[in-house]
């Protein structure tokens, strides 16, 4: 809510998915806690509209595996909503 626009660069809290290949997915992180690593990935529009947020799961037990089912889970969650705008993946 507090960030004003789409990130243009990384940061502690974003991070770019770099597993994904079609868009620009994005990953939202908390600070550590050695009990549980939440991510989200969410994909922002344009600047001026709201993230749209595809994918949270606690990866402590998989690791950084999980990146690759999300880039892959998200990508065809965006391509879902592209087409339901009227859009092309």
């Amino acid at each position: 809510m507090d960030l004003p626009a789409r990130p243009v660069e990384e940061s502690p809290t974003f991070k770019r998915v770099r597993q994904a290949r079609r868009h620009e997915l994005w990953r939202v992180a908390h600070p550590f806690d050695p009990e549980v690593a939440v991510r989200i990935i969410c994909r922002f529009p344009a600047d001026d509209h709201a993230v749209l947020a595809l994918i949270g799961f606690d990866k402590k037990t998989i690791g950084d595996v999980f990146y690759a089912s999300a880039a892959t889970h998200g990508e065809a969650l965006v391509d879902a909503w592209l087409r339901q705008q009227g859009g092309t993946p």
